[in-house]
């Protein structure tokens, strides 16, 4: 999942230095600094990335900015962004959906804030304010509120803190809480599921 976002960024940031785009947007010196003028924007991107000839990635955003930021170039998506991740058959495998999302070119990093949404190719969603990608640490997490919904509607939450593998299947947490919806042979005796107040042994 992160590598292909990260390869979908990286194909945008080629294109938004070479092309010349109908959608881009003057940009003027209202502001004093130019370190805070974007060097390039774009309305109503979508991009798309794909290894041999099959559909890998989608990305939408109402407007894309490039920003040189001296020395440290990023590309920040003001107005939201959505992901879409495909399988070998083209079918979307997971998603990432927020509210802001800025990425960092030399340190290989991205950050999405404002209800962000993650879904994996189990069925599980992440809902959490805050999430951050680390492409040379193959890694992503949270220090924030993190709140897990997998696919047999077990739910968890981790107050502080979250870390999982790229693709968001193998995952972590710290200070833990939640509930579980068990097998039969683990309901009490009036037929509730259990409610644990620690997890961190039940889930990796």
């Amino acid at each position: 999942m992160l590598h292909h976002l990260i390869k979908i960024i990286a194909t945008l940031w080629v294109a938004m230095i070479l092309v010349s785009c109908e959608n881009a947007i003057p940009v003027t010196n209202t502001i004093t600094s130019k370190e805070d003028l974007p060097s390039l924007a774009i309305e109503d991107m979508n991009s798309t990335y794909s290894e041999n000839a099959a559909l890998k990635g989608k990305l939408t955003a109402r407007i894309m900015e490039k920003y040189n930021g001296a020395g440290n170039p990023y590309i920040k998506f003001r107005q939201g962004i959505y992901v879409e991740f495909y399988d070998e058959n083209e079918q979307i495998e997971s998603s990432l959906r927020a509210d802001y999302a800025i990425y960092y070119e030399k340190k290989q990093l991205w950050e999405a804030t404002g209800n962000v949404i993650l879904t994996n190719v189990n069925g599980d969603s992440l809902f959490t304010e805050q999430l951050f990608g680390d492409e040379i640490a193959e890694k992503i997490y949270s220090k924030q509120l993190v709140t897990i919904i997998n696919a047999d509607s077990t739910t968890i939450r981790g107050t502080a803190g979250f870390e999982s593998n790229t693709s968001f299947t193998i995952y972590k947490f710290i200070n833990v809480s939640g509930k579980v919806n068990l097998h039969e042979e683990f309901y009490d005796t009036e037929g509730e599921t259990k409610e644990e107040e620690n997890l961190e042994d039940f889930f990796i």
